[in-house]
């Protein structure tokens, strides 16, 4: 009897990184969860929001509202 090369699926053994339950899938699937666990997670899971990072405020014509004066002399300060 000849097995056809189409006919094989590679599975791998691998534990549940939620309930620590052992299950099998498919070779180089990246399923870190089982699937009663992934049903659970999938029900409760929050969507994500697009992270926003902090931004300094700039006028409508792109200028930079805030300015930093450097002084040039080498002079002492107030100690």
């Amino acid at each position: 009897m000849e097995v056809k090369e189409s006919a094989v699926i590679q599975l791998e053994l691998k534990y549940c990184e939620r309930c620590g339950g052992l299950f099998l899938r498919r070779r180089g699937v990246g399923e870190v969860y089982c699937e009663g666990c992934a049903d659970q997670i999938a029900e409760f899971r929050p969507l994500r929001k697009a992270r926003s990072w902090p931004r300094l405020p700039v006028n409508r014509d792109g200028s930079g509202l805030f300015v930093v004066n450097k002084k040039t002399g080498t002079e002492g300060g107030n100690a």
